[in-house]
């Protein structure tokens, strides 16, 4: 598929511009059967957002470049031929970047040509994706904070970040060969679930021990909820449990857990506590 010339995509998007405006100014006095909002030509198919990264398909539409290639992964994981999700007509995977449809958006919004949710939504995901920029470029000029930001972001599928477990273990070990302590108790956990990595419970053990006794709570707790539990290889043994649960929820140098997590870790606590007065009653 070939690049638009510059000429051509001026006036494709100042005839955009037009249509959008027109549309936009007699929206109030359109009935049902008015003809198709010119915004709709914007929005990608598959979000039905406006696109933050746009690229234009084989089949003539305009996607959110991550939606499209997500969708392409799961017809390739189904083994199954590339078809438009408009169309269903057969295509080919192959993306054109589409800058200057980002540049029609922002203009249409910077004009309050285009306005309402879609907009806000726009603007706020164009900010994310700058941070997310931001932290990737510090994180690989080598800053340890940065790293366990992209590493979380990649784990949870937060902060502009697309879930992705091998690729959040993968910074999590970077920040860990910096000296990262609560980067290493999140290669240990990593590897002890296997998210994103094979598991091994000795090395992810190794690991959490390691960092438990630095002071991560994350690492503390995960000690004690798998001595209580029997989990990651550990054996039962009540005594290990409460101790490392009741260090995870004292005061920790290297403090990472999760509030749902802590949660967790006091109720465990305290069912543990109460097994041990109600076994020591019986004697």
């Amino acid at each position: 598929m070939s690049t638009p010339a510059p000429a051509d995509r001026c006036v494709c998007c100042e005839a955009l511009r037009k249509r959008l405006q027109e549309a936009q100014k007699d929206h109030s006095t359109q009935t049902k059967c008015h003809k198709k909002n010119p915004a709709d030509d914007l929005i990608c198919p598959i979000t039905r957002e406006l696109p933050c990264v746009p690229v234009i398909a084989m089949d003539g539409r305009t996607y959110e470049e991550e939606a499209i290639k997500t969708y392409f992964s799961t017809q390739h994981a189904k083994s199954a031929p590339i078809r438009s999700p408009i169309t269903n007509e057969p295509m080919g995977n192959a993306l054109l970047r589409a800058p200057h449809i980002k540049s029609l958006i922002s203009t249409l919004i910077e004009n309050d040509a285009l306005q309402g949710d879609l907009a806000k939504t726009w603007q706020e995901k164009v900010q994310e994706v700058k941070e997310k920029e931001a932290w990737l470029e510090k994180a690989h000029e080598g800053f340890v904070l940065a790293m366990l930001k992209v590493a979380e972001g990649y784990s949870r599928g937060v902060h502009g970040f697309e879930k992705d477990r091998p690729k959040a273990y993968r910074w999590y070990q970077k920040s860990h060969d910096a000296g990262s302590v609560k980067g290493t108790a999140r290669v240990g956990e990593f590897l002890v679930k296997g998210l994103g990595v094979q598991r091994s419970f000795p090395l992810g053990m190794m690991y959490l021990g390691q960092t438990a006794k630095a002071g991560s709570d994350l690492a503390a707790y995960l000690l004690g909820h798998a001595f209580a539990e029997g989990k990651y290889g550990m054996p039962v043994n009540e005594r290990e449990a409460i101790f490392w649960l009741q260090k995870c929820l004292g005061a920790c140098a290297h403090s990472h857990m999760k509030s749902v997590t802590k949660v967790k870790a006091k109720g465990l606590l305290s069912q543990l506590l109460d097994e041990q007065n109600h076994a020591a009653g019986e004697e």
